[in-house]
């Protein structure tokens, strides 16, 4: 049984608060994964969970057991850092074995979990080369394998997977989301690749300037983000957001952009959906819940195709509006877009969310997703 849990956790560096009034809780055998960008405080709150940083403020508990002043290698957890940290004159089961120095084991266990961990990890040509002759992914999967070796019950990964290429982060990824499930541990896990994040994670923490944004399954945080920052972080490429105001209609709340009025789903008229007539706020719609069309009968947004990524499964096309804004759509590859092309943008209605301009919080904090109908944007007099 591994539970963490942190409570009111600051951490300050001089006059900078790395880490404010962090408060979090970790369950046996969860995949908890930390989220945000450079600065953010994230690899300090794990820093702070392993011992190696002192926190300034607050408490840590491992198993209900406060060990804020246990010294790290007293705390039963193992990690992997960014780089592989791996003693370069020992080969690489030389390094695992290094792992049970500390323990008092018998070498007939030490073998069997360096057996154990080297056929998970498929690393049985690596134990005797020396670092230096492992290739970048090798050399992680045996830093990896060092680490799981300790049989400790918390395992803290720092942006493990960060230095490699894009192939083989998404081979090794797949790879720890097995080996935790098998291995049953808890893992706390950094990184700043939100991609990372929605496939390794039990529950996601979405952090920026040292506090916690969200808290909340993959889904939760993808489908009811609380804010703006939270909806432009976590999806890729990240929502397109649209500043207008919001008024009330004869069939609904309404939401004006640059002169034209779109009709809001149902779910903005029930009870408890509080704004004021006129005010400005935020349209926040995912880019694939945009289509762009060559004409549109009914469609009044228009925009020039201002860049278009090709991606082979599909393309990300970047629409400039007579406004100045952007906004990023997925199109089917089949559907060529040239730079230059005036293109008609129609809104699949039912998948926006209202932010409140000034606060950037999520007016609908329900935020439930329903069906793909395709909004109407039309001209409406004052």
């Amino acid at each position: 049984m591994s539970e963490i849990y942190v409570k009111d956790l600051t951490k300050r560096f001089g006059k900078t608060v790395a880490v404010k009034d962090l408060t979090l809780e970790i369950k046996d055998q969860e995949v908890m994964v930390l989220v945000g960008p450079s600065g953010c405080g994230k690899t300090t709150t794990l820093n702070c969970i392993a011992g190696l940083e002192k926190p300034t403020a607050g408490r840590i508990f491992f198993d209900g057991i406060d060990v804020t002043e246990t010294p790290s290698h007293k705390r039963n957890i193992a990690m992997v850092f960014q780089s592989a940290l791996l003693y370069p004159h020992l080969t690489g089961a030389q390094n695992i074995r290094m792992s049970f120095k500390a323990q008092k084991i018998s070498r007939e266990e030490a073998e069997a979990r360096l057996a154990q961990v080297v056929r998970l990890l498929g690393i049985e040509n690596e134990l005797d080369k020396l670092p230096s002759q492992m290739s970048g992914g090798q050399r992680q999967r045996v830093a990896i394998a060092k680490a799981l070796a300790r049989g400790a019950g918390v395992l803290l990964m720092d942006e493990p997977l960060s230095n490699l290429d894009a192939a083989l982060r998404e081979e090794l990824r797949s790879e720890l989301l097995v080996l935790q499930k098998q291995l049953k541990t808890t893992m706390i896990y950094v990184t700043h690749d939100q991609v990372e994040a929605m496939v390794l994670a039990d529950r996601i923490v979405v952090m920026q300037n040292g506090t916690i944004c969200q808290i909340g399954t993959p889904n939760e945080v993808y489908n009811e983000p609380l804010s703006t920052f939270v909806a432009g972080f976590i999806g890729s490429p990240p929502m397109n957001f649209l500043r207008g105001t919001l008024h009330t209609g004869e069939n609904g709340v309404k939401f004006m952009f640059q002169g034209r009025f779109i009709d809001l789903p149902q779910r903005f008229r029930k009870a408890g959906f509080g704004y004021q007539e006129g005010q400005q706020v935020l349209l926040g719609v995912r880019p694939q819940h945009i289509r762009l069309l060559p004409s549109s009968a009914e469609a009044k947004l228009v925009g020039t195709v201002y860049a278009v990524e090709r991606l082979g499964k599909e393309n990300v096309v970047t629409v400039e509006m007579l406004s100045g804004e952007k906004l990023k759509a997925i199109a089917p590859p089949e559907i060529q877009f040239h730079i230059g092309d005036v293109v008609h943008i129609d809104i699949l209605l039912d998948n926006v969310f209202v932010f409140d301009a000034e606060t950037g919080q999520n007016i609908l904090s329900s935020g439930a997703m329903a069906t793909n109908r395709i909004v109407t944007v039309h001209a409406e007099s004052s």
